[in-house]
């Protein structure tokens, strides 16, 4: 037995060896929790926070009070009935609290943020597509890496999109700052991030952003989609995060709760109260703009809420993606707004009202008011008014080379703007009456093209001054000189 020992103990195979093994076994997976407890814990936070908690208790004390029902049917010890309603109380609180979870939280939201009324909506500034922008971008980018989100930047005019460089342990590298002007055609002026301590959402490890924000700010909601980068006067680029957290014990709904401010090298300010003008761009989360809108659906009772009877929703019937939360500056440059054309639940032929938010305030617990101003008559809906202007202006020649309408933006009270153009280039833009009557504008010089109900149908076009040749693929130039030899043919017939 002695010689065993020794010849192990020679090899190395003891107890010792064991222990290390075990040792160094634990130090890794310590180090692992280490790295990502952080998320694991806001995590768990985050699924307590949202109202889980309750199911929780009813789930363990339902389990027990079935396991102990039946033991004592098995065993015939113990009252089998009490144990047995117990666990039925359970189920059926769980089925009860349930149902009304998503009514409940979006009757509070409600009740504590929004106001429906009859009034007029601001003038707001314009801004081009942010279609346009996107298609604009890749362009920009100077470094081998994955572009983002891109985000309007109102008191600035410009356009951000954060630029993750490629690779496993690293984060951010440059925002592309862009200026779009009239035409559709951009100009940017790129500000790069520290290579050093870089950070990206969703990133492995220590390149992990929302934990980094976490380790200082302490548990918190957190929407990518809602961060932006901007350049600032210096050169040096700005991330700004919108934080979350919830309100409520059992019926539980989002608050703003300030912003993570991360500047070139990494480094982390939370500033829970941010007033207008503090940043340029939006410190509201979008997300939460969005939930609020969709709250309207807690106008009525529990049995409307089911059966989607009422409330508001974003008009989804046009073709173009970005159709909700337009983040605009004000006519007045007193701050920005995220403004949405809405349609009644159930009515899809109609916008019914426009719901406004500000978006450049966050005061940490406080939801900003959501107003929905009621339409009196209601608008066309954005496929109506998409037909429409191709029936006013269909003598435009770019239709045939793949012209299309943008946003329909609600930039005033009584009139819209809609951008027609092409996917790196902007042609016209057209100003809607609330009847939906419009007039056409070229954003080479601003001239008048046409309006609803001319008579004149032989209008034409300088097509060489409206139409950006160097952005049509060879296709499209083939249709358009089609499209003038056709035109320039029933002209010759026509002794025009």
């Amino acid at each position: 037995m002695r010689a065993q020992r020794a010849e192990r103990a020679e090899r190395g195979d003891g107890p010792g060896r064991v222990i290390l093994i075990a040792a160094i076994i634990s130090l890794v997976v310590l180090i692992g929790v280490g790295v990502w407890q952080t998320l694991a814990l806001n995590s768990l936070w985050i699924l307590l926070r949202s109202g889980f908690w309750i199911y929780a208790i009813l789930i363990v004390v339902g389990v027990v009070t079935f396991i102990v029902a039946i033991r004592n049917r098995v065993f015939g010890s113990g009252d089998v009935l009490v144990s047995g309603l117990v666990f039925v109380a359970c189920v059926i609180s769980i089925i009860g609290i349930g149902s009304h979870q998503g009514y409940q939280a979006q009757r509070g939201m409600y009740l504590a943020s929004i106001t429906i009324k009859n009034g007029a909506l601001g003038e707001y500034q314009q801004r081009p597509p942010l279609t346009v922008a996107q298609n604009q971008t890749q362009s920009h980018v100077d470094i081998n890496g994955t572009m983002g989100g891109t985000s309007y930047v109102p008191s600035e005019g410009k356009y951000g999109t954060l630029v993750a460089t490629k690779g496993m342990f690293v984060g951010y590298g440059e925002v592309v700052w862009q200026t779009v002007n009239d035409s559709g055609q951009s100009t940017a002026t790129n500000c790069q991030f520290s290579a050093a301590g870089a950070r990206v959402f969703n990133g492995l490890f220590w390149s992990n952003l929302q934990r980094a924000i976490i380790h200082k700010a302490g548990p918190e909601l957190i929407n990518q989609n809602d961060a932006y980068g901007y350049c600032d006067t210096s050169g040096n680029p700005v991330l700004i995060v919108p934080l979350k957290t919830y309100r409520g014990i059992i019926y539980t709904y989002q608050v703003p709760d300030g912003v993570a401010v991360i500047d070139k090298d990494w480094n982390i300010t939370i500033d829970r109260d941010v007033t207008t003008g503090k940043y340029p761009g939006p410190v509201y989360p979008e997300s939460l703009a969005a939930h609020q809108r969709e709250a309207t659906a807690a106008l009525g009772t529990w049995w409307d809420h089911v059966q989607g009877r009422v409330g508001y929703a974003q008009t989804n019937d046009n073709y173009e993606s970005n159709i909700s939360e337009f983040n605009l500056e004000r006519g007045d440059g007193s701050g920005s707004d995220f403004v949405t054309p809405l349609t009644l639940a159930g009515e899809s032929q109609s916008i019914n009202a426009v719901g406004v938010v500000e978006s450049s305030q966050n005061i940490a617990g406080q939801l900003n008011p959501y107003t929905v101003l009621t339409l009196t008559p209601p608008r066309q809906a954005n496929s109506a008014m998409d037909d429409r202007l191709r029936a006013d202006y269909g003598y435009l020649t770019a239709w045939a080379a793949g012209m299309w309408v943008y946003e329909i933006v609600p930039t005033g009270n009584d009139t819209w703007r809609a951008t027609l153009g092409m996917p790196k280039a902007i042609m016209y833009y057209a100003e809607i009456a609330a009847d939906g009557t419009s007039c056409l504008y070229s954003v080479g010089d601003g001239s008048k093209v046409g309006c609803s109900g001319d008579t004149n149908t032989n209008q034409t076009t300088n097509t060489s001054d409206t139409i950006d040749l160097t952005t049509m693929t060879d296709s499209q130039l083939l249709q358009l000189i089609q499209d003038a030899a056709r035109q320039l043919q029933e002209n010759q017939q026509a002794g025009r």
